[in-house]
């Protein structure tokens, strides 16, 4: 768990909401919606916040800054699911609800075909990818869950600002996060 190491230490509300998840809070499935903001993308002035939303009122919502100086959307969606995985870590069926099909498929797909690629030419040379070490986290979580066979997980991809009720929240929280 390195990788999720160097991410996760910049948030240590997310420690006290690993020791109180309770697995049986939620019944069968745990459905978390994440979302990214960033103002001024692109920029060296781009303030980033991610959020991750459950239900209303819910002590576990989140709208978080991204530390550091390095700050995008990008980065954030990588950091909402990230958090979203966290919260989910004992509950045995988990739904993560994006509208980032670029922080699903880093995580899945394109982490599969980049392993393969390393395996199939070991002497190609990989390309860095920015956010790798978010991505090896999102990895190590998702392997985590197979490996230990704690349940399913589901990604599902919604549109964005398409009047869809938990992402329309989700969005509100990224954005408080990314002031």
């Amino acid at each position: 768990m390195k990788a999720l190491d160097k991410v996760a230490r910049n948030w240590p509300s997310l420690q006290a909401i690993i020791r109180g998840a309770d697995p049986e809070q939620f019944g069968p499935r745990l459905v978390l919606y994440t979302d990214g903001s960033c103002f001024r993308n692109g920029s060296i002035y781009a303030s980033a916040g991610f959020g991750v939303y459950i239900f209303d009122d819910h002590e576990w919502n989140a709208s978080e800054p991204l530390p550091g100086r390095d700050q995008s959307n990008q980065k954030a969606e990588l950091c909402a699911i990230l958090w979203a995985l966290v919260i989910g870590r004992r509950h045995k069926n988990i739904v993560i609800i994006s509208d980032s099909e670029y922080a699903i498929f880093s995580g899945t797909t394109w982490r599969e075909a980049r392993k393969w690629d390393a395996v199939l030419h070991p002497k190609n040379v990989l390309k860095p990818v920015k956010y790798q070490n978010e991505i090896d986290a999102l990895g190590e979580l998702l392997d985590e869950r197979k490996f230990l066979r704690l349940g399913s997980i589901q990604m599902r991809w919604v549109k964005g600002h398409a009047g869809v009720p938990g992402n329309e929240k989700c969005d509100e929280l990224a954005k408080k996060g990314a002031q």
